[in-house]
Order: C-alpha cells, then structure tokens, then sequence
C-alpha cells in the first residue's frame, strides 16, 4: 500500500481567516511504500514500445500484399493479351484441320519445282516452317514460294477472308484473340542470300525478310526462337 506524507510550511494556518486568502506555499508530496511498486507504476505508465513495432509490421504486411495483388493483376492481364509472359497462350486458338499442312506441302512441291523439300509444324500460335531449294534459286523465288504456302494453308483451311484483308481469321484475329504467325527458315546450295528467314505476323498480310547478311535482328531471333 502507498502512503502519503503531507506537510504545510503554516501549522498554525488552521485557524486563519478565510477572507484573507488562499494559504500560500504549499507543499504536497506522494511516496509508494517500496521500491517494487514504484517500478510497477512507471511501467505502466510508459509508452509500449512493443505495440509500435506491432504496427509497423501490420503496415509493412499490408504493403506487401498490396504489392502482390497488384503484380498478380499485372500478370492476368498481359497473359490476356497475349504479352511476354507465362500464360495459356494457346487458348482461344481455330485448330487447324488434319491434313491441311501436310496437303498444302505437297501442293507446294508439285507447283514449283524448284523446291526440293518442306516440311511444315504447329508450334502454339506459330506454323514453323522449313524449305530447301534447289541450287541456284533466286531469292525472289522463294520470297513468292513462302507466300504461296500461307495462302494454300488458309485456303485449305475453308474460312472466308477478313474484311479488307488477304487472309482469313486463321491469320488475323478470332473472337478478340490473334490467331497464327508464320515463320521461315530457307535454305539454297550456292546462293550468297541464303539462309532466308521470313515472318508473317497476325492482322497483318506483309511479309518480313531478312537474307543471310541478317540485316534484320530482330526478325532473324524472332524466326530462329520460333516465338
């Protein structure tokens, strides 16, 4: 138990006059009976220190998880459209019909004779696409040779053309998803401007080329990573 100890400077105030005023220099001073409560109550009064370090904490979880929700949101959204970045890129895609590739191959190799081979595969969103020339082809010929098997492949393929386009959807866009590119590696026996490497990319009819002098890098990794 605490006690308290009073003292007045005036023990004879007690029977003073109250009209003449408020007794003046007063002393009132407050002890506790041992050292242990007074610990207790200094504690206790203090501010906790372990609560504020509590909620710095609970602000830097909640960041955080901020943080992640929104990279996660990121990620949904470029995966949506198709981005750089891991994601089912294949959905949404017209699935091509047995036996077209195969048939536009060997159409191709009847109508022009200077090809000696083609072989031709589905990688995802990619139609990969190998030709061998006979030696001393031009390349203009297998620019034409190139353009002539995406054409067959889309034919065969029995859609109607896009408005305003040479191709239909398989080469444009489906349901708000772009469907197939294509990408050429060709090759040719004593011809300086091979190998040849060749993109189509989806919405759009052109061709890009780039010959052996890889003047085009961008276009020559594109082909060559098959992406």
């Amino acid at each position: 138990m605490a006690r308290k100890q009073f003292s007045f400077d005036d023990e004879n105030s007690q029977g003073r006059d109250p009209q003449k005023g408020p007794i003046k220099n007063t002393k009132q001073s407050f002890a506790f009976a041992d050292n242990s409560q007074q610990k207790k109550y200094e504690k206790e009064t203090q501010p906790s220190k372990k609560k504020l370090k509590l909620k710095k904490w609970h602000v830097t979880i909640t960041v955080i998880a901020l943080f992640a929700i929104i990279f996660t949101i990121v990620i949904a959204i470029m995966a949506s459209e198709d981005g750089p970045v891991r994601g089912d890129r294949c959905e949404g895609l017209i699935t091509i019909k047995s036996g077209v590739l195969k048939e536009a191959e060997n159409t191709i190799k009847k109508s022009y004779d200077k090809v000696e081979s083609i072989k031709t595969e589905i990688a995802c969103k990619t139609i990969k696409t190998d030709i061998v020339f006979k030696e001393g082809t031009h390349y203009t010929y297998a620019k034409t040779v190139s353009q002539a098997l995406v054409k067959k492949i889309d034919s065969l393929q029995g859609l109607n053309k896009d408005k305003g386009s040479d191709y239909s959807s398989l080469f444009n866009t489906y349901k708000n998803v772009r469907q197939y590119e294509v990408n050429f590696y060709m090759t040719c026996k004593g011809n300086a401007d091979f190998p040849m490497y060749g993109t189509k990319v989806a919405n759009k009819d052109g061709f890009n080329y780039s010959y052996a002098s890889i003047k085009d890098q961008n276009t020559y990794r594109k082909v060559k990573s098959g992406s």
